[in-house]
This record gives structure tokens, sequence and C-alpha cells, in this order.
């Protein structure tokens, strides 16, 4: 077995023995356990637990009832939570009255514990049955003890050479994970008693530092432990760090230790030459991911990291509270990993806003080049989309009956679209020759990648965007000109759409949908602030040509008034392909009718209270099979609903 495996499993083993300790204190709570200590005159003897009268008769009943389902109404009862129960009356749904509880006489106790404490077949099956109810193990405490396991199990470091370390009354180490989250809850971990077994109080060696959660500092604290926050030592002047890290090795009986979720070697040069050792650890991987998968949430470690391999994902920005909000009970391995994708995408574009904040910072400057709002620091600006994940598969959830008589909703996909006309062939199109870009037989300048979708409103522009994210089985980053512009200065403007940009690319192949691309404005057109229209316009076509550029990215504008868009973003290489998408006739209307319907359009046609005029019969005919004759002039319905008009 190797080191890793060897540490992994010793941290799982305390996690899982607090774990039986709350289960044991929630089945006294209801009184189905008992606890006492082994030696009564010692607090800090072991505890020995029994089954009380009331979980005893719950265990015999259960037996005497089912063999498939062992302790179901010992688990009621502990479900329960803390309601206190008399364990000398049981409730009438246990299918038990009055059971005699005799206690047990102070001499024959001790031949009791042993009994308790010798094996035998039907305690063993006791526990074993009772642990089924084990809660899952948390998903922060488990993700920190394998980052842990596996820091400690780098090359040139072995368990005799901790050990050794360990038994020192005055060691230095510094421990560093660069995962966001890792030192609060390394500390609190290691307080915890679950990556040591003994007892530790950590003290904050920094003032205001708060690493700890600790306010005071009691040198009589057992296990006391120096503690320094690789992250808040960052932000400190370079003579008060130096006077505090003397100040700690000064010293020579308390251990100090520095928890980092940075990178080590960006700590002060003066710290790590004074440390005895320093570990560095790895961020969050796919193995790490598919690992805590499989311990906290039982999905198959092979399952996970396969849902990860079919969308390339490698997480870069993932901290351990990404996690605990993606790791949720009751979700698939692909669920999961879209979250994960969501909450790293949006990890990476706070990131590189805040890199820009700190070069504008340090140079003076915004990101403005010169132009109007230069100068001015403003608020957070950073990618500003919603991202829409494609459904898995037609398959999985078929546009179709289910086949038990109950109508499931469909899939929207453009191809069941109603009225789309040209759009629909276009993306139809795209389709097909993005099956044979990914197999590698066309390349992506022979393919039309760009459209500019034009209509009144309400007519389906933004769920065309949405049904083609399906049909091209390729997630969808949906923004508006309008969300760009909530940054206000132009240079804060610009970002965002860079940054929109750039986060397109990153999750390639995607689509890119911009509505009201028309707020961009056109260049040329006076007044007092057209140097900053102008400037817009001028990075909107670079993104644009940068998109051409890019394999894998594939724009979608949408805007109501085609007129006031500036003609250099219609040119060849941009939004080269135009549709005009007019308001549903009568034809697509009946489509629209007939989708909404679904399994009750027989119904409805059935109960109708006069004879069918030729719009019921058209939209008779589509329930034994027949499409209704579309008209491509007419584009603009579409077969899930149209969009809400703007004010």
């Amino acid at each position: 077995m190797t080191l890793e495996a060897r540490l992994q499993r010793y941290l799982l083993a305390c996690l899982r023995r607090d774990a039986v300790r709350k289960l044991y204190r929630r089945a006294e709570s209801a009184g189905l356990l008992e606890a006492r200590l082994v030696d009564p005159a010692n607090e800090a003897s072991a505890q020995l637990w029994s089954l009380t009268a009331r979980g005893q008769a719950l265990i015999e009943q259960d037996r005497a009832q089912s063999q498939t389902k062992p302790l179901s109404r010992f688990g009621r009862a502990l479900n329960r939570g803390s309601e206190r129960i008399d364990p000398l009356r049981l409730d009438d749904d246990d299918g038990i009255a009055t059971i005699n509880h005799t206690p047990v006489s102070a001499a024959s106790r001790g031949d009791e514990d042993k009994a308790a404490l010798t094996p035998s077949p039907l305690r063993s099956s006791t526990l074993a049955a009772i642990h089924t109810y084990l809660p899952s193990l948390p998903i922060a405490d488990v993700t920190v003890a394998l980052l842990v396991a596996r820091a400690l199990a780098k090359p040139g470091l072995d368990l005799q050479m901790l050990f050794e370390m360990l038994a020192r009354p005055d060691p230095f180490i510094v421990l560093g994970v660069p995962v966001p989250g890792f030192e609060r809850l390394c500390a609190d971990m290691l307080e915890r008693q679950f990556i040591l077994s003994q007892t530790l109080t950590l003290v904050d060696a920094l003032p205001g530092q708060r690493l700890t959660r600790h306010y005071r500092d009691n040198p009589r604290d057992r296990g006391r432990v120096l503690a320094f926050s690789g992250t808040y030592m960052r932000e400190k002047a370079e003579t008060e760090l130096k006077d505090a890290v003397t100040k700690a090795l000064l010293n020579s009986t308390t251990p100090v230790l520095v928890l980092d979720e940075s990178e080590v070697r960006e700590l002060p040069g003066r710290l790590l030459a004074a440390a005895d050792l320093v570990v560095e650890g790895q961020g969050v991987t796919p193995e790490l991911i598919a690992d805590v998968m499989q311990i906290s949430l039982g999905i198959d470690r092979e399952t996970g990291l396969a849902a990860m391999h079919a969308v390339e994902f490698t997480p870069g920005y993932l901290g351990i509270a990404d996690l605990v909000a993606a790791l949720r009970p009751g979700r698939s391995a692909e669920q999961i990993v879209g979250a994960l994708e969501r909450l790293d995408l949006a990890n990476w574009a706070a990131a590189e806003e805040s890199k820009k904040d700190k070069e504008r910072n340090d140079t003076g400057k915004s990101g403005a080049g010169g132009a109007s709002g230069q100068g001015k620091k403003s608020g957070k600006a950073h990618a500003r989309y919603d991202l829409v994940q494609p459904v898995a598969s037609a398959t999985s959830n078929p546009n179709a009956n289910a086949g038990n008589g109950k109508w499931t909703e469909k899939i929207l996909l453009v191809e069941d679209l109603v009225g789309y006309g040209a759009a629909r062939d276009w993306a139809l199109d795209l389709r097909s020759d993005l099956h044979l870009w990914r197999e590698g037989h066309l390349d992506w300048s022979e393919m039309s990648t760009k459209l500019l979708l034009s209509g009144p409103p309400g007519t389906g522009k933004t769920t065309f965007a949405k049904a083609l994210c399906n049909t091209l089985q390729a997630p969808l980053l949906a923004t508006s000109v309008s969300q760009w512009l909530e940054a206000s200065y132009l240079g804060d403007v610009m970002t965002a759409m860079s940054a929109t940009f750039e986060a397109a690319a990153k999750l390639r192949p995607a689509i890119l949908f911009v509505d009201e691309i028309d707020g961009i404005g056109r260049r040329g057109a006076g007044g007092p602030h057209s140097d900053y229209w102008d400037t817009l316009v001028n990075r909107a076509l670079e993104l644009l040509d940068g998109a051409g550029k890019t394999e894998g990215v594939i724009v979608v504008g949408a805007t109501n008034s085609p007129d006031k868009i500036d003609p250099a973003l219609r040119r060849s290489g941009r939004l080269e392909t135009h549709i005009d998408i007019p308001l549903p006739d009568t034809e697509a209307l009946i489509g629209i009718l007939a989708h909404h319907l679904g399994g009750d359009l027989k119904a409805v046609i059935t109960s109708r209270p006069k004879p069918a005029s030729s719009t019921v019969q058209a939209v008779a005919s589509l329930s034994v099979g027949r499409e209704p004759p579309v008209n491509s002039k007419n584009a603009g319905a579409t077969a899930s609903g149209t969009e809400e008009p703007r004010a």
C-alpha cells in the first residue's frame, strides 16, 4: 500500500469514527441507545454504549417481521431526531405495547460490561444494521483529508521523518495547498483531532488574523500551537511580519504552523528559510473530485472520471466551498460536473478581473486605453452572462410519449421548432458541419458560425438560441449589450465584453448569444459621447474577428432593429449571415398550439363544441401525425413558446 493510500485510510477512519459518535448520540436522544463510562470515576475514560429496552424491542420486532429491511422500525424512531421518548412506552405504530425494563444492579454491571465487550454474531449483526444509518461524510472534511494525504505523500517525505518532526517540542512546519478555503478548514480539522490524534489548540500568531476563531491566547491551553495564515501574512508589512515570526521562534516550547492556500513559493523567503519542514500539495484535480464523489456520495470513481472526461473538464479555479455547493446528494455525476464547470468559469472570470484591477491600481490607469473614463476607479467588471448546459442527449429524454400513457416534456430542439425557415436550415447545416469538425474532417474556417437574427419582440430569438444549445450539444453563454453596459465606465464595459468572449473560448465548442446587439451603436453618429460609442464598436469588431479565428466559438446576435447596427459588424467574417424572423402567421400558430397541447391534443379536439373549422382541422391533422404546411417566409413562432415583449 502506498504512503498516500495509508494516510487516506487513516484520515478517513478519523472522520468515520466521528460519524459513528454522532449516530450514537442521535440514537441516545431518541431513547434507543444509552451510554456510560467504563470507569465512572474517570470522566476521560471510554464510553460503553448499549441498547435500551426500547431499542432492543424494536430490533426484535424488525427481525421477526422482515429480513430484507433490517431495523426499519429502529430507523424510523432514530430519524425522529431529538424527540425524547419514554423507553418504557412505545408508540402504537411500533406494534409493541409495554416493555418491562429491569435495571441492572451495581454488582452485576461489571459482568454485563464484559459481556457487552465480548464479540458475538448477534452483537455484530446489530452493529452492522445500526451503522446503515450513518450520515455521509462531510464534503469539506473529506476534501481536506485527501488534500493533506496527497501533500504528505510527496516524494522525499516519509512517515518516520514526519513522526520525528512532530515529536519535537518546537517544530516549525509550513503546509501549503493551493485551494481556496484550505487554511481555515484544515485548522478546524486539526483542532477536532481529525488529522492528528492529539489535542491541539491553534492560536493566531498575527493580531486580527482570525484563522482559528479563538479570541484569547491562554498559555496553559493543552497542545498550544502558534498558527499563521499564509494569505494574511502576504497582506502584512515586512517589518511587522518579521517581528511576529521572530517572536514565535523565540518560544522554544511552542510549535509553529503556517497554513497556506496559495503557492508556497510566494511566501516570504525569510519564513521558508526558518521552517524545519515545508510541505506543498496540489490543487483540485479530476481525480480528487472523483474520490470525493465516491466517498461522500457513493458515485463510482470511474463514473465521475468519465463524466469529466466527456466534457474535457480540467478544474483550475475551484475551492472547497465550490465542491460543497456542487456535490449535492441526489445529483448525477453529469449534473455535478456541469455545476463545477459553471463555478470554475465564474471563479476564473473573477480572478481575471481581480488581476486587471491590480494592474490598473499599480499603474494608475484604467483599461480604457486613453478613451473616455480613463483613470476612474469603478466597481467590479467581469464576464456577464448566463450559462446554459445542453440536455445530455435526445435519447436520454426522448421527444415522445414515455410509453406509460403520460405525456413527457419535450427537449427544446431546433429541428422541432415551427416556422423558423432559413434559421432552422442554418442550424441543421451547422450541426452537420460541427460533427465533421469534431471528427477532424472539416476546418472551422469553412463553416458558417456567425448569425444575426432580427425581428419584432416576441418572435422567439432567445428561444432559438436555447434550442440551438441542445441541437448542437454545446453550452450556451447568453448575454446582452445592456448587461455589458451595466459597468458604465468604458474600461469596465470593454473588460466585460472581452471576458465574455474569453469565457466562450474556454468552454468551446460553445455558443455565445448576444441579445440587443444594436445597443453597441454606430460609429460616426456624432454627439457629445460619440468617442465612447466609437470605441465600443471598434472593440466589438476586434472581438468578432478574434472569435472567427478561434475554433469552437459560435456567435449569434439578436436585435429588433437591424438598421441601427454598424454596417461593419455585418461584413464578411463577422455577423455576415442575417435572417429576419417575422411574427408567426396562422400556420405557425397552429404548430405552437399543437406543441403546448401535447398529449391533450386529441382530447381537446374531441371535446370541441362545434364542427371543426379549417383551423381546427389543421390542428387535428397533427394528432394523426401529419405536419401542417410551413411557409418559409413565416419564421416567427417557436414550438416552445415566444419571448416576453420588451418594454
